[in-house]
């Protein structure tokens, strides 16, 4: 039985990390861009890479950000990224993988369709700017780590950059909302049988 690749795709505060909790089970690995960005936060010899591989960015694809060097950032942040994925991955046995991040583009999600071993399902979390920022503001008293960094005209530009994920892209199936993949990929919970009348 082929393995499962769950790819969450949305703006920043649409939901992605509540849904990948809930679509956890007990096969299940959770692998998240945001603690990758954290760990990156913390190590010298990471840091020093990311600037070698951002200066031979010359035309950055990430397009977020207010200037190049911010865009050639993200991009060299990326190259890591899936490089630690995909290691990750080479080395896991679980059934089910879900894997929570923006994944706004599809240049930034052909790295897991080339994957081998998986079906793959892409998530596409709706590109709803009011929410996501909504969201921001409510918890931003309460923010941690590289989520403080996340700015309401951040997710305003990401949210012009969004291409929808789709199975032409290559992937198995595209779920749209977080209804459609609950439906698919968690049981139902076992109902306790009636108690027959006396």
């Amino acid at each position: 039985m082929a393995r499962e690749l769950i790819v969450l795709c949305g703006l920043p505060f649409s939901g992605k990390t509540t849904l990948a909790k809930e679509l956890m089970n007990d096969d299940a690995l959770l692998m998240e861009r945001d603690r990758f960005l954290e760990d990156v936060k913390t190590s010298e010899s990471t840091k020093a890479m990311l600037k070698l591989v951002m200066k031979s960015i010359k035309t950055p694809v990430t397009v977020y950000f207010a200037t190049h060097e911010q865009n050639a950032w993200n991009d060299a942040l990326t190259s890591l990224y899936v490089t630690r994925v995909s290691d990750g991955l080479a080395k896991t046995t679980e059934g089910r993988v879900i894997i929570d991040g923006t994944h706004l583009h599809p240049l930034s999600r052909r790295f897991i369709l080339d994957l081998q071993g998986f079906d793959k399902y892409a998530v596409a979390l709706p590109a709803d700017v009011a929410t996501s920022v909504t969201r921001l503001n409510v918890a931003k008293a309460s923010l941690e780590g590289i989520r403080q960094t996340v700015t309401p005209e951040m997710i305003e530009r990401m949210a012009r950059a969004y291409v929808l994920p789709t199975v032409e892209e290559g992937f198995d199936a595209v779920f749209t909302t977080p209804a459609a993949a609950l439906a698919r990929f968690k049981p139902p919970e076992p109902t306790e049988p009636a108690t027959p009348a006396l």
